[in-house]
């Protein structure tokens, strides 16, 4: 059984894929398994994965496809290492120490269930735009209200999260938008929790092939997964700065979308609902008032000229 086993989902994009996996390959520490999972319509991948002789790598390709989330899942399920690592292919590690420092940290905090990184932050060109280090204030921030995740994920993509086999994770293939959070706050209910300071993962950002692209406007979407995840997980508590948050931060944005998502949240208690609609209408006249001041303005400032 290898120590850890490196999940690569991909999707129609070589010049990704090689790169992920070839920063896989390339790592000082050697006690890992690599498993591909290919969703491309082309054999473009396979191509590629034939020339490589590796005993480590295992490839798949889905016939017919599965989805993204659920490529995830057949990956998880194959994995056979006592730790796991999903790594997208738009994911890669950032040097060929970084698995080494990975497992090292792991065998010096008595083998943690949970293990997130801090990550680099590379652009469409491929060129380092900043990182995202981990605190020990985030560390607070995430073991007394792990629903903070639903507001802000500083915890980036999956690729920044490491997992013990034991704890059975898989994501709900049902979610879009939030289908990370969801994953990241199940795993957080494990007590073992291990954050790495030191980057190790490069984590691409707005490129065009990005599964996150076509939801990150769909509000609607958003809305309602993050109101189903908030029903599911709060209980009967009122987490005040969740709720001020969400509807400050996305719902704002579409206050008519925010009724109509309320309206199939049975279990959303009446004060919640309250605190939604008031939030998000006020904020949508803001947004109306700031739109009217501004047009005024430069009606006068035309007419000085």
């Amino acid at each position: 059984m290898p120590f850890i086993s490196l999940l690569i989902p991909t999707f129609n994009s070589l010049p990704l894929a090689k790169q992920s996996i070839h920063s896989c390959l390339m790592q000082t520490f050697n006690d890992f398994e690599l498993l591909v999972g290919d969703d491309s319509t082309s054999h473009i991948v396979s191509s590629y994965i034939i020339s490589i002789q590796d005993t480590r790598l295992t490839y798949y390709h889905n016939m017919p496809q599965l989805g993204p989330s659920a490529n995830w899942n057949f990956l998880i399920s194959k994995a056979s290492g006592t730790y796991i690592k999903l790594l997208h292919h738009d994911d890669y590690f950032s040097s060929p120490y970084a698995l080494s420092h990975l497992v090292s940290s792991i065998k010096l905090n008595s083998c943690p269930n949970i293990i997130f990184n801090s990550y680099h932050h590379v652009d469409h060109l491929g060129l380092l735009s900043g990182s995202r280090i981990i605190s020990s204030y985030d560390t607070t921030a995430l073991q007394s209200n792990p629903l903070s995740l639903l507001v802000h994920n500083f915890l980036g993509p999956p690729s920044n999260l490491t997992w013990h086999r034991s704890l059975s994770l898989y994501f709900d293939e049902s979610l879009k938008w939030y289908v990370d959070v969801d994953f990241y706050i199940r795993a957080l209910r494990s007590n073992q929790l291990l954050l790495l300071e030191e980057p190790i993962i490069s984590c691409s950002y707005n490129l065009p092939s990005q599964i996150s692209r076509d939801y990150e406007h769909n509000y609607s979407l958003q809305g309602h997964e993050f109101l189903s995840l908030y029903s599911s997980y709060s209980g009967k508590k009122i987490h005040l700065w969740v709720l001020v948050s969400f509807a400050f931060r996305i719902m704002s944005r579409s206050f008519y979308e925010l009724v109509s998502t309320l309206s199939d949240m049975p279990k959303l208690l009446f004060l919640e609902r309250v605190l939604l609609y008031t939030c998000a209408f006020l904020v949508y006249q803001l947004r109306a008032f700031t739109a009217s001041f501004l047009s005024i303005r430069m009606r006068r400032l035309s007419a000085y000229r």
